[in-house]
């Protein structure tokens, strides 16, 4: 379970798994100063989010901004460059700590020194968010909410899973999510099923 109040921001990272995020409660009040259209324009929101979002006001919770992971080394390098944290402090991997949130500033000169543009839009009270292995995203709370979080591993991701788990930075991570065990038992299961026809014709002869 995660949350935050309004104006709450949660800083650009990414998952060694897959992950889901569903909003689950929002605060009674609305707590987000201002008009709503206007706050989501300026953060470069999807206009037919935006429009959905308009219909039911009292259910918007957050904004996302979910890039592919592709561009993840892209986006390292642009924060790097732009944190103004000592360069002796700097971490070696800013999205596996959350380093920073880019704010519209940002967005806006990653989009023209690299052409990368985030996939932006607004989450409302019970939708759902899945988020794949290594994509960087990062979240502004528009109105209290609560948030439940559960990861996974696909087969789709898997690739990527085995990538991250096993770098120097994903080491501290490994132990937990036990990639090789979720390998090794789904193969086995798979098997498992694949053989049982000729084991039960075994039986009946």
């Amino acid at each position: 379970m995660w949350g935050g109040y309004s104006k709450a921001t949660f800083n650009l990272q990414y998952n060694v798994a897959d992950a889901v995020h569903i909003m689950v409660a929002r605060g009674e009040a609305r707590d987000l100063k201002g008009d709503l259209g206007e706050v989501l324009q300026s953060t470069g929101c999807d206009q037919a989010s935006a429009d959905l979002a308009m219909e039911s006001p009292d259910k918007v919770g957050a904004i996302w901004h979910i890039f592919h992971p592709s561009q993840a080394d892209k986006i390292k390098d642009f924060v790097m460059k732009n944190s103004k944290t000592d360069s002796k402090k700097k971490p070696k991997d800013p999205l596996w700590v959350g380093h920073m949130y880019l704010k519209e500033r940002l967005l806006e000169k990653l989009e023209i020194e690299t052409g990368i543009k985030p996939w932006s839009f607004v989450q409302s009270l019970g939708e759902g968010v899945i988020i794949p292995t290594g994509a960087p995203y990062q979240v502004k709370v528009l109105n209290s909410s609560l948030f439940c979080q559960s990861e996974f591993v696909s087969p789709e991701q898997m690739r990527q899973v085995m990538r991250l788990s096993f770098t120097d930075i994903g080491q501290q991570f490994d132990d937990r999510l036990q990639v090789k065990n979720v390998i090794f038992h789904s193969c086995k299961d798979a098997l498992s099923i694949l053989e049982r026809p000729e084991k039960e014709d075994e039986e009946a002869k």
